[in-house]
């Protein structure tokens, strides 16, 4: 996963953030038929680039991670695959997904969570994948003195609402698995589409 987008060049290019078990897992659908509508298309692709920096929402058996789904009872199918595999396959199996898959990346600075106490890049927890931060904004945001770049995001689950801070350049994370990013035929992103859009 160093360069995703490296057999990418002179291709417009699809890349969503997914793990497997989500609200928005169905979208793995709606993206085959996509992927189906111009898979005679040689200048076109899908990448699903697995992330499992979010909680899992809805999917009880996914709470724990990828790998530990792997080793539920009943999964033996999965048992001895990475992140990847387990993503990739988990779409196959239920939503017939044939396009290629990543190997699991840090997408965000925090791991987001449903509490309603949660502030989106309240600190740093870990260092996202170049390929987020130069989607997302991420590389030109205003650095803090603790070396987190200034957010523009809002938890929607808070209770009391936060306030941001837009005087100062910031970026908004990965919200949520199927954000996706319409990148261009030279590397460059030229539309973000919310997780929740199809």
């Amino acid at each position: 996963v160093d360069d995703v987008l490296a057999d990418q060049v002179g291709k417009v290019t699809l890349v969503f953030n997914v793990s497997a078990g989500c609200g928005n897992i169905p979208q793995h659908a709606i993206l085959q038929e996509l992927n189906e509508r111009y898979e005679d298309e040689p200048d076109f692709d899908i990448i699903a680039v697995v992330c499992e920096d979010f909680s899992c929402h809805g999917y009880p058996e996914f709470e724990d991670g990828l790998e530990a789904f792997a080793n539920l009872p009943g999964n033996e199918d999965y048992v001895g695959l990475t992140a990847g595999e387990i993503a990739k396959k988990y779409a196959a199996d239920n939503y017939g997904a044939t396009y290629e898959f990543t190997e699991n990346t840090l997408g965000r600075y925090d791991k987001h969570t449903y509490n309603p106490e949660w502030r989106p890049g309240e600190h740093g927890e870990q260092n996202p994948h170049p390929l987020w931060k130069d989607l997302t904004g991420e590389s030109e945001a205003e650095v803090r003195e603790d070396g987190v770049p200034h957010h523009w995001e809002a938890s929607v689950w808070s209770e009391e609402p936060q306030e941001i801070d837009y005087s100062k350049k910031g970026f908004v994370s990965l919200t949520g698995n199927f954000d996706k990013f319409l990148i261009d035929r030279n590397g460059k992103p030229v539309r973000r589409y919310a997780n929740g859009f199809l």
